[in-house]
């Protein structure tokens, strides 16, 4: 038996650095053509700027994905050593740069390795994050790559929903106790259990039945945004939120957006309760709504749930 190896000398001189633009995209694109390149990957210019200016692409810095060398330092910033970093990558929030080896991306700008100890109670890997909080991306200043979540159903994630409390709020959702669930939304009520780093146990109460879209309107102490105002949460009163009922109780209301309603409000309560109140990063988010609710919601959907349950990026039209 043989095997064909045909008759060209394998071992050539790979080719020079190319010149064509390169750009990083966000779905993986196959198709060879032209002279730019997507993803490392050749691709009609034509066609590439139709990815930029549709959203579903963003171009490198200088033109260049190429990975980067960045420099390893220990905990007193000292550097121990350069070495390179993940191609240039854009994701659909918003944010951009070159992570660093065996960084996995984990939203809104930041990122995490996993160690080889596991102190989840559940026996997860741990997360490894920069101990200084510089994860050493680039701030939304990509626009278009933020519309690659825009008209997407929204599905609540519960494990990114607990990273993202942890991350803004510095609280934990309890354990559920095998009757009660720590975070449950129906159409009539809704709670959330959670703990504090200094383990205090608090519950938050939402109420789907109590005020009507124009009573909270009404109750309201600030000018609203046009529209159905679908929930509430009073400074007041934070371990007590609300959600519209002719909101809850409308069959045309899917049930994700319920759910994204409560994790809106829910983080409106957080923000009163520890007194740590973040705001969207996604300018546009901000710009609608500037309140700790939008912004775990951004960080949980990666944008604005609408009442129909898909998601945008700019719910103000701006």
């Amino acid at each position: 038996m043989g095997v064909h190896v045909g008759f060209e000398d394998p071992y050539v001189n790979p080719p020079g650095q190319s010149n064509e633009p390169d750009i990083a995209d966000l779905y993986p694109f196959a198709e060879p053509s032209g002279q730019c390149r997507v993803h490392g990957i050749v691709f009609q210019c034509a066609a590439a700027a139709r990815l930029l200016s549709d959203g579903t692409a963003v171009q490198c810095p200088d033109n260049n994905c190429s990975p980067r060398a960045v420099a390893e330092r220990d905990r007193n910033g000292n550097i121990i050593r350069y070495v390179f970093s993940q191609p240039f990558q854009a994701w659909g929030d918003g944010w951009a740069g070159f992570l660093p080896r065996g960084a996995i991306y984990d939203g809104g700008g930041t990122w995490f390795v996993y160690g080889r100890d596991r102190d989840d109670p559940s026996g997860k890997r741990r997360k490894i994050r920069p101990e200084s909080g510089n994860y050493g991306l680039n701030s939304p200043q990509y626009p278009t790559a933020q519309r690659s979540v825009e008209g997407r159903r929204a599905k609540f994630d519960l494990e990114r929903f607990k990273e993202c409390i942890s991350k803004l709020f510095n609280v934990s959702l309890a354990p559920d106790d095998g009757k009660i669930r720590s975070f449950s939304t129906g159409r009539t009520v809704g709670h959330f259990i959670g703990v504090r780093s200094d383990g205090t146990v608090f519950k938050i109460y939402t109420s789907m039945y109590t005020y009507s879209s124009s009573d909270l309107r009404s109750l309201s102490p600030s000018p609203l945004t046009p529209g159905t105002h679908a929930g509430a949460t009073f400074k007041k009163s934070p371990y007590l939120n609300f959600i519209a009922s002719d909101v809850a109780s409308d069959p045309r209301v899917p049930m994700e957006a319920i759910i994204a309603g409560q994790v809106h409000e829910t983080g409106n309560s957080l923000g009163y309760i520890t007194g740590n109140s973040p705001s969207a990063i996604n300018a546009n988010l901000r710009r609608y709504d500037a309140d700790a609710g939008n912004a775990l919601t951004e960080c949980v959907y990666r944008g604005f749930v609408l009442l129909n349950g898909t998601i945008t990026r700019n719910p103000g039209g701006y």
